[in-house]
């Protein structure tokens, strides 16, 4: 598959209307803002809706599996992992008494040109539908909304919010996912990776800091295989040099490593 040829947002779109039609077996909510922009609130989503978000959130580029583990396998892992997987976008708004902070990930953000490593890849989208899920502990207020579409190049009632907070069983799923784009956001810059692997342990959801209690399972417990045609050499020089565990966890700054990362290249096997 050559990403140029791709819509990573047009992918994404059969995902979200089968998620909005499922919504009452999914335990979310559909509500929308009066600028017409569709709100999916999933604070009560579970496993499944999870999954869901996950997929979302990697584009349309990868496969979500639930058991006792969560296991993922993409195509395309930097734009798919790197570019839209990870939440690159701080969202952040003050006006008055109206607060709001949250993380944005997904397709939208490509649309938003919010990773620095759409520029390495040479890739840009267009699309006249957007959706972006927000990791948030409410929905976002109106001219949010207006601004968030405003940077996608999308009318508002053409994008959706799907809103999760971090702490709710279908967020835990969405952070536990991110091991994946935290290997791959270490590696890209110097691996062409073709394709990944993770499996994890699911966690328990909820806490006073599930950001932090997601991060440090996944620094424990998640598995990653990359799968590139890079030179062997770099990689294993790459390996060692892992950067150590910073003092605080912030889900906007993390260069962390997962458990375990085996990577393939050219018949050899490094880990």
């Amino acid at each position: 598959m050559t990403i140029e040829n791709i819509s990573i947002n047009t992918l994404t779109q059969p995902l979200v209307t089968q998620l909005v039609a499922d919504a009452d077996v999914l335990r979310l909510t559909i509500d929308y803002l009066d600028n017409g922009c569709r709100v999916v609130d999933a604070t009560l989503g579970g496993l499944e809706a999870g999954r869901r978000l996950v997929e979302i959130a990697l584009g349309g580029l990868g496969s979500a599996r639930i058991d006792s583990h969560l296991r993922l396998q993409v195509t395309a892992p930097a734009l798919a992992c790197a570019a839209s997987q990870f939440p690159n976008w701080t969202l952040h708004y003050s006006k008055g008494k109206a607060h709001f902070h949250g993380y944005g990930c997904g397709a939208a953000q490509v649309l938003a040109k919010k990773s620095p490593i759409l520029k390495h890849l040479g890739y840009e989208d267009r699309a006249g539908k957007a959706a972006l899920i927000v990791i948030a502990d409410k929905i976002p207020p109106l001219d949010l909304s207006d601004q968030i579409a405003d940077t996608c190049g999308v009318e508002p009632d053409e994008l959706t919010l799907i809103v999760t907070p971090a702490h709710s069983l279908a967020g835990m799923i969405l952070l536990l996912s991110q091991g994946l784009a935290l290997a791959v956001r270490q590696s890209q810059a110097t691996w062409e990776i073709t394709d990944a692997t993770m499996t994890i342990p699911l966690n328990a959801a909820g806490g006073k800091h599930p950001i932090e209690q997601a991060m440090t399972h996944i620094l424990q417990f998640a598995e990653v295989a990359l799968w590139t045609n890079a030179d062997p050499k770099n990689i294993l020089r790459h390996l060692k040099e892992r950067p150590s565990l910073p003092e605080k966890l912030d889900l906007a700054t993390l260069m962390l490593m997962p458990a375990k990362v085996t990577v393939f290249a050219q018949g050899e096997t490094f880990s």
